[in-house]
């Protein structure tokens, strides 16, 4: 017999797992209707007010980034004495090339401070879910476990 806590989590994975599956959709079909040009109207809201695209990019990539390292597990790294997910370090890597594609895609245009609103974003990422890591942690007690 499982423990309420334990089927919380479980439950709790599932929904994540959803999510990310979701998001990678809705953000793989953002990208190539942007990249083919369909939908003017949105890249015209987001570039028209100061800041709107570097808010989009922090808050789309630092989401990714949450999902991401909650879906997969992948461990730390450890870089110039900071300890990092694993999945954070595949995420640098994925978005810096995204962004340096967009040097060669006509109706897209780089600019370096979107690349850093999506590290922004991402390392905002990595804060909130090392804090909830540590709070799950925290309150899972062997106690708290029921044995069969």
């Amino acid at each position: 017999m499982e423990n309420l806590s334990s089927r919380q989590l479980r439950y709790n994975r599932v929904n994540v797992r959803l999510m990310f599956f979701l998001y990678c959709i809705c953000i793989v079909s953002l990208l190539l209707l942007t990249d083919l040009g369909l939908i003017p109207e949105i890249s015209a809201f987001l570039h028209g007010g100061f800041g709107r695209d570097k808010v989009a990019h922090f808050v789309l990539v630092g989401l990714f980034a949450w999902l991401f390292n909650s879906v997969f597990s992948l461990g730390y790294i450890n870089l110039a004495r900071l300890r990092i997910f694993v999945g954070t370090v595949v995420i640098v890597a994925v978005l810096t090339l995204e962004e340096l594609t967009q040097l060669w895609i006509p109706t897209r245009h780089f600019e370096l401070l979107d690349l850093l609103a999506g590290y922004l974003g991402m390392g905002t990422a990595e804060i909130v879910l090392r804090h909830n890591r540590n709070v799950l942690v925290r309150f899972e007690k062997p106690s708290d476990q029921v044995k069969h």
